[in-house]
């Protein structure tokens, strides 16, 4: 009998495991189905889709491949854990390591990427998004010091940002959720945005450059090699042992931020030199609406600025009091509480990453750099030293380059993994997200990496500027609880979220695949916890019908246009188009699998907790 009960078990978890890598299939197609939809059906100047069947049909093979991968660990004792490790005695963060933390994570790849091209395209108009979008940042930061200090004194745990929201708003609130939920979406994205080109950098362009230096081709491969080993350890480092080494960690990031903006500095004082500080037709590159066309580049350059709030997520970590170089011993003032000097290193970073993007900016545009060459460029900055310094001067960006990178990925994938946590905490989502949420964060940072850089910076400015908006309102609904709000603080709020809600609504005209897909996302992803509150059978039952129905709406309506796939998918499977059978298959390969997962959870494994709350 235990013979069999062993056999019965061994080909439950055999299945629940095949199961885990159909799911990943499904997400990794489903996805590729709707980034080609949309490829195919989206318009600049139009909202409306003549492929909707396909989307809903695409959807539910993502819900499908979710709910497949999310339910299977629940069967296994030994899930996706990670590491463990001592936990630091002491808190070692004082206000310089937060500052380097805070500019290391809003310093990052879109600095050589975006800004290069953007500043030369729209002059002034760049400028000035720039300020507001620092300005923004800055409203923000002093709300989360103003909330931060009520949940000091009210003795509440915060994670991130999103935690203010749950902190003024009922229990498994729909306002908590869609600001948790944004914070994920938009930090995955930069972290997929910032290892599209790290990977791509290295491998692909970095050896020809370092060879056309002068390196033997062996010497370039063993740098390449040494690069990506450093960056591995950094980030398994920080990723999974950060307590152990929080205080070489917070060294290490002081280094590399001293580093980067030394290496800023040199780059934009060269670039002005051999530039000669020229700014001629500055104020001349804007066409049409100027205040409309600032705040819709607004949208766009605002994935340059919300790496601040990064520290608020360090609380753990900082000490209860720190100096402020300086400042601390010029003014005789004793060393700031923590509730101070952790709102003072926020608006630090946010003053200084400012006034570096300013100085970066006009430093290249002085040198007037070809629109069409820069705009082709994998990495425009590198394009402009190579032109106006000299190649040799490019070892000096692609270093900064490389550091910067290196610094917002591993913060954003860490911050990505804890919002992930903190709504599978909460109930969210199943309980197996919750030792696996860096698997997850993981597997979602590879499928974008699949699609465009353009893609990537517009759902994390959407993504964001829904959190933002959300985290910005707090202080007016803390009033529920408080019964009071100084005018300031008031002001503050509705100012701050206002722009981030029109700014994140100009982004629709540019692109709105990407804001329907982020609402879409949003959508189902709340649908998905009212489903999961029903008990793990409830959700499968729900998937098998949904995956029926559309199966029933493709063969119904089937799609009068070929949709191509993507070039790399072109090449692995030999075919260049999704037809519209490879779905339906797909749908009902999913709707099987499910099924015989329910039989198994309610006849082999009797697991019945759907019975249960409906009883």
């Amino acid at each position: 009998m235990k013979v069999n009960q062993r056999t019965t078990n061994s080909i439950v978890k055999a299945f629940k495991l095949m199961t885990t890598m159909v799911g990943a299939l499904f997400i990794f197609i489903s996805i590729t189905m709707i980034y080609a939809i949309f490829a195919h059906y989206g318009s600049p100047s139009t909202a409306r889709f003549s492929g909707n069947t396909e989307i809903i049909a695409s959807i539910a093979s993502i819900v499908t491949g979710i709910t497949l991968i999310s339910i299977a660990p629940e069967s296994f004792r030994v899930k996706f854990r990670r590491p463990p490790f001592r936990p630091q005695l002491k808190p070692t963060y004082g206000f310089v390591t937060l500052l380097a933390i805070g500019i290391g994570a809003t310093i990052g790849s879109p600095l050589f990427i975006i800004l290069p091209v953007n500043i030369v395209q729209y002059a002034f108009v760049s400028t000035i998004s720039l300020i507001i979008a620092g300005t923004l940042s800055y409203l923000i930061s002093r709300i989360y010091s103003g909330m931060y200090r009520y949940s000091v004194q009210n003795n509440v745990e915060v994670v991130g940002g999103p935690g203010f929201v749950k902190m003024v708003t009922r229990e498994k609130s729909l306002r908590y959720f869609i600001s948790r939920f944004s914070m994920w979406i938009a930090n995955t994205s930069l972290a997929a945005f910032s290892a599209i080109f790290l990977f791509t950098f290295t491998f692909s362009t970095l050896p020809a450059l370092l060879s056309g230096l002068g390196l033997p081709t062996i010497w370039a491969s063993a740098t390449v090699s040494l690069i990506m080993g450093l960056f591995g350890i950094w980030f398994i480092i920080n990723a999974f042992f950060e307590r152990r080494y929080l205080k070489a960690i917070g060294y290490a990031q002081i280094v590399m931020i001293v580093v980067i903006v030394i290496l800023i500095l040199y780059q934009g004082i060269s670039l002005g030199v051999a530039g000669s500080w020229n700014f001629t037709g500055f104020f001349s590159q804007g066409r049409g609406n100027i205040p409309f066309e600032i705040l819709e580049n607004t949208g766009f350059l605002f994935i340059l600025f919300f790496g601040f709030q990064e520290i608020q997520a360090m609380v753990r970590e900082s000490m209860d009091t720190s100096e402020i170089p300086l400042i601390t011993r010029m003014f005789h003032l004793k060393p700031m509480p923590k509730e101070k000097y952790l709102t003072f290193s926020m608006q630090a970073t946010v003053i200084v990453s400012l006034l570096l993007m300013i100085f970066n900016a006009l430093t290249i545009y002085a040198v007037h750099p070809n629109l069409a060459a820069l705009s082709s460029s994998t990495i425009p900055a590198l394009y402009v030293v190579s032109t106006f310094l000299g190649p040799r001067f490019q070892i000096v960006t692609i270093t900064a380059f490389l550091l910067s990178t290196i610094t917002t990925f591993v913060p954003a994938f860490i911050a990505a993994s804890r919002h992930l946590r903190s709504l599978a905490e909460e109930g969210f989502f199943p309980r197996a997200v919750k030792n696996s949420s860096w698997v997850f964060s993981v597997v979602l940072i590879m499928v974008l990496s699949l699609t465009q850089p353009s893609f990537l910076v517009n759902i994390t400015d959407f993504m964001v500027l829904i959190a933002l908006g959300m985290i910005s309102l707090s202080p007016i609904w803390l009033r529920k609880i408080t019964g009071k709000i100084s005018k300031r603080a008031a002001a503050t709020s509705l100012a701050a979220s206002t722009i981030c809600f029109l700014v994140d609504l100009l982004l629709f005209p540019q692109n709105p695949n990407v804001v329907l897909l982020g609402v879409v996302a949003i959508i189902l992803s709340f649908m998905m916890y009212d489903i999961i509150s029903t008990g793990t059978i409830g959700l499968q039952i729900f998937v098998i019908f949904f995956d029926l129905a559309g199966f029933l709406m493709v063969s119904a309506f089937p799609t009068e246009i070929t949709l191509a796939l993507p070039t790399f998918l072109q090449t692995i499977t030999g075919r260049t188009i999704i037809p519209d059978y490879d779905l339906m298959v797909l749908l009902l390969i999913g709707a099987f699998t499910v099924f015989i997962n329910v039989i198994m959870d309610v006849f082999v494994i009797e697991r019945t907790d759907f019975t249960k709350k409906l009883s």
